[in-house]
């Protein structure tokens, strides 16, 4: 038990030395300004948007989430929520399963 103690500890302690990092993150695009890309204002080829070098990933939420809450809420609502309620009535049906077969 105090190794898992020591182990939550030094968790912890690494997120809170951690968190100014993943907080302050910059969120533009760190290209130069003004800069030599194709012209017009359509992403390239590579499908990345303007103002990103290439090589850039696709957001596989869609193009609305641009922020950890926003991302947060959609996972919360959209994978958590059901997979939970699914796992409530899974157990309320066993619980109910073993009242009856307790037999006293």
């Amino acid at each position: 038990m105090k190794n898992l103690n020591i182990t939550l500890a030094s968790l912890a302690v690494l997120l809170l030395l951690f968190l100014p990092v993943l907080l302050f993150a910059q969120t533009g695009g760190g290209g130069a300004p003004g800069g030599g890309g194709t012209g017009g204002g359509s992403a390239p080829a590579g499908g990345c948007p303007p103002g990103v070098t290439p090589p850039c990933f696709p957001n596989p939420f869609g193009n609305g989430i641009q922020d950890l809450p926003t991302l947060l809420r959609v996972i919360t609502e959209n994978i958590i929520l059901p997979i939970g309620a699914v796992i409530v009535v899974i157990m309320i049906i066993y619980s109910g399963f073993l009242f009856v077969t307790a037999q006293g």
